[in-house]
């Protein structure tokens, strides 16, 4: 049975260095499990057909101003700054895919996967937010292993990720139709369980991220040594998608206050709000290898990375994690009962108080959290050895779920309509009181002047008759 991998992979405009690194991973644990797969290299819809945009992404958007001039302004002097060291970081992103990948010779967007068959057997759409509601373009068909090359054949989903978004209600029906395609599938985070749940009317679990099939010996053996290896101990700060103020300050007071260097990988590094005189460094030309270093040789990871977090407890790492969009963060924190490493405050002395990592502990929820994961594939490979496709829903029951679906949206519909005439209808209401509050001062203000008046008439009607 031929395997294809499918997931998020270099073709990332955040060059976020998790998103090669968990296909590699994943690919890996099934090498180790006695099965060959290949990573299907694909651009998602909204990556676009052309690399210009995310390796160079001062020269994309100099010709595209927009309407915002100040936002347009702000990104050129961001990529100005970063122009050398983001080619060279993607391309050590894609120098990291070519090295460790076993992947398809083509270069598939969803258009592709239309018109030719890369000839798999079995199709596994892999972790991360591969099932988000784009706002333009809905859900990509290859990441909901929708494409004509996939009817018909197998299909497992490994802890599908939506992240923070939520669902248009016009492109719920679309989702349901294509998840209840697949043979097999598992979310990574449980507010994701509830919804599919509800969706499917069917079992859902709940399972960890690929990152954790594989061992801390084997990340200790893929990290690599970079260019620059500071000469004393060093704090990381990583931040990925959403600044956090707060974040950045807890970790440059801690290195201050504990002697240590601050090394910055973040993104966007020159959003981070580093006070003046901090001992920093920005290390922003490196690939996925060169990240799992520094995050497993510094002293304490600050961070509101996913993966950084996970990467933390595998590798017995200190972490503190800030804030982050979504709840996958919080997920996996509370799987491993470290909801106390996520802080809120920027005082350097309430870390005080937070109690030590019992990695012990976390060794064996992890043990049994990866046992779960790798039982959910390895049985779904071997029952489809020997079965054909069989979708999670017959015709029958897709049919249910659909009127379910079309009841609930109703519903909500309703309820969106009732809540919004209510709304009209206390407006209506507190300025039908105004009116009236209103025309009761006119007429009590009419009632004074004629009395006013009255009284004028009356005077007036005195003073004529003493002449």
């Amino acid at each position: 049975m031929k395997l294809g991998i499918i997931s998020i992979n270099s073709h990332t405009k955040v060059l976020n260095p998790a998103s090669p690194l968990h296909s590699y991973v994943f690919q890996q644990f099934l090498k180790k499990n006695g099965y060959d797969s290949t990573i299907i290299d694909y651009k998602p819809v909204y990556y676009g057909s052309s690399d210009v945009a995310v390796r160079e992404p001062l020269l994309w958007r100099a010709q595209r101003p927009g309407e915002d001039l100040k936002k347009h302004a702000e990104d050129l002097r961001r990529w100005s700054l970063l122009y050398e060291d983001r080619k060279v970081r993607f391309d050590k992103f894609k120098e990291f895919v070519d090295t460790h990948y076993v992947q398809t010779d083509k270069c598939y967007n969803s258009k592709l996967l239309d018109e030719e068959d890369p000839g798999f057997d079995c199709y596994l759409c892999v972790t991360d937010i591969i099932w988000k509601d784009n706002p333009v373009n809905g859900f990509d068909k290859g990441y909901t292993l929708a494409s004509k090359c996939m009817d018909g054949k197998k299909k497992i989903a490994y802890t599908a990720s939506r992240g923070a978004q939520k669902y248009h209600p016009e492109r719920e029906q679309t989702l349901l139709e294509r998840v209840a395609d697949f043979d097999f599938i598992s979310v990574r985070e449980t507010s994701f369980k509830e919804y599919l749940e509800e969706l499917l009317d069917k079992e859902v679990p709940v399972l960890c991220d690929p990152i954790f099939l594989m061992g801390k010996d084997f990340y200790e053996d893929l990290a690599k040594q970079p260019d620059y290896v500071p000469e004393k101990d060093f704090v990381v700060i990583y931040l990925a998608m959403n600044q956090n103020n707060k974040l950045v300050k807890l970790a440059s007071d801690y290195a201050e206050k504990h002697g240590l260097e601050l090394i910055e990988l973040s993104e966007y590094p020159d959003d981070a709000n580093i006070p003046e005189g901090t001992h920093h460094k920005v290390i922003y030309d490196i690939g996925p290898d060169e990240w799992l270093w520094y995050l497993f040789h510094s002293k304490i990871n600050f961070t509101n990375s996913f993966h950084a977090c996970c990467l933390s407890m595998i590798c017995h790492q200190d972490f503190i994690s800030g804030f982050r969009g979504g709840d996958k963060v919080d997920n996996v924190l509370n799987m491993f009962d470290l909801g106390f490493r996520k802080i809120h405050t920027d005082n350097v002395a309430d870390l005080e108080d937070v109690p030590a990592i019992d990695f012990d502990a976390v060794d064996r929820k992890l043990e049994a959290f990866a046992k779960e994961g790798a039982d959910f594939v390895l049985n779904a490979l071997a029952y489809l050895e020997t079965h054909d496709h069989k979708p999670l829903l017959t015709e029958e029951e897709l049919a249910e779920r659909s009127k379910a679906l079309f009841d609930r949206q109703e519903a909500v519909r309703i309820a969106e309509e009732e809540r919004i005439r209510a709304i009209e209808e206390e407006k209506a209401r507190k300025e039908a009181e105004r009116q009236a509050a209103i025309e009761a001062e006119e007429r009590k203000l009419k009632t004074k002047i004629r009395h006013v008046l009255g009284r004028i008439r009356r005077a007036l009607i005195r003073f004529l008759e003493s002449l």
